[in-house]
């Protein structure tokens, strides 16, 4: 399986060092440990890596900076999942959504939206530069203005009539601003920007909320492309379209709505409520929102004893009401008992998902003890996929015969 080399782990490494050295206070407030520990001499590396500005304090920035390519980078489909960044990309991310909308606004046909896209653009990078510059609420003010331009960008009229990109596009910076917006906090050293693991319940609740909202205002507007060709108003232009081309509309609109999917689940609230000390109950987020295949797997994070600590995988069959899931290394089938339901509920008691008052569980397979001897090309690449993504984190051992290999990398014979 593939792994990091030792100066992305080195680097990784470095960044959650200065993590650690976060207190978080209660609601609205977090300081930093004043200790020997912190990594003092390693801020300026991180703060080169990163392309910021040094001064006298990096602490804020490298933080900040972190949290915003860890966002980025999960907002532009760079990294294999929230959370986890690709660190040979540090430099590219940033210019990714400022190429795309450039690239955008020259194929743009109409002036409203061209003049739009190009505030939209100088918006998003004086926010970029600001948050290089160490200049944190200079940034986020900037990110406000960037969320309200990509609003009125995708509210207009003549949006609907643009191509699937622009859509796309704006949706990943309403995302990345209101995410970024939500996530800062006021600390000892100025405010700073956190990082998805180190939010609290309300931050997560609201960001959800924002991010859903987004969500819907894109299904809605694909939904609307897609009438236009096969409802009444859209009959003539269908009838004029040879059935390819209706097919290879039909599957734009379901990329588009896959790629707004990808981003949107794992920043969903799931709701949690206790029923005895080891036995809660998990409510995921609404069955439209979760991702509909296994290559598409993701988490969502609910409480836990108190604390956001839960982190349940999760995909969909739109052929079967039941529902998969990775838990602690463990995977379940959960198939509702009331299959009209649009809210899943899955029940956890003591660490274990367990048949209960809204579902039962049919199959389980514990990857923690699974031990594989020469399997086969589809369980490796299943495997392989599961573990890049971190919905699996542990296995005792798979022995690989020496002529396996799948369509993306060979796998040398050896226990992994």
């Amino acid at each position: 399986m593939k792994r990091e080399n030792s100066g992305e782990m080195e680097f990784a490494s470095q960044v959650s060092e200065v993590l650690n050295t976060l207190n978080l206070l209660g609601p609205g407030k977090c300081q930093f440990k004043d200790s020997s520990s912190t990594p003092d001499c390693s801020l300026p590396g991180l703060c080169r890596t990163f392309g910021l500005e040094l001064s006298s304090d990096n602490t804020i920035k490298v933080v900040s900076y972190a949290a915003f390519t860890e966002i980025l980078h999960h907002v532009v489909g760079m990294g294999p999942a929230l959370g986890r960044i690709d660190f040979s990309g540090i430099a590219l991310a940033p210019l990714i959504l400022s190429r795309n909308l450039k690239k955008i606004k020259n194929k743009c046909f109409h002036q409203d939206l061209v003049a739009m896209l190009g505030i939209t653009r100088d918006l998003f990078e004086e926010a970029i530069t600001d948050l290089k510059n160490g200049n944190i609420d200079g940034s986020l003010e900037y990110f406000k203005q960037v969320n309200r331009q990509a609003k009125r960008t995708r509210d207009h009229p003549a949006c609907g009539d643009q191509m699937f990109e622009l859509l796309i596009t704006l949706t990943q910076l309403l995302i990345l601003s209101d995410v970024l917006l939500g996530s800062s906090l006021q600390s000892d050293k100025g405010t700073v920007i956190l990082p998805a693991s180190r939010l609290n319940t309300d931050q997560r609740k609201k960001i959800s909320d924002h991010v859903q909202e987004h969500f819907d205002k894109a299904a809605e507007q694909l939904e609307k492309k897609q009438v236009s060709y096969t409802g009444s108003k859209g009959l003539k232009k269908m009838l004029s379209c040879d059935s390819e081309e209706q097919a290879m509309i039909h599957q734009e609109i379901e990329q588009a709505r896959k790629e707004v999917l990808k981003i949107t689940f794992p920043l969903l609230y799931a709701n949690s409520e206790a029923i005895t000390v080891d036995r809660l109950n998990v409510f995921l987020p609404d069955r439209r929102y979760l991702p509909q295949d296994q290559k598409d797997v993701s988490y969502t994070r609910f409480s836990k004893n108190g604390e956001c600590k839960g982190l349940l995988w999760v995909w969909a069959n739109t052929k079967s009401p039941s529902v998969y899931l990775i838990y602690n290394n463990i995977s379940y089938v959960l198939t509702p008992l009331d299959n009209e339901r649009e809210k899943i509920i899955v029940t956890i008691d003591s660490d274990t998902i367990v048949s209960g008052d809204y579902g039962a569980v049919k199959e389980i397979e514990n990857y923690q003890e699974m031990v594989l001897v020469k399997p086969g090309n589809d369980v490796v690449h299943n495997l392989s996929k599961l573990a890049s993504k971190g919905a699996i984190t542990y296995m005792d051992e798979v022995w690989l015969h020496s002529e396996h290999e799948t369509s993306e990398q060979p796998v040398i014979a050896a226990p992994l």
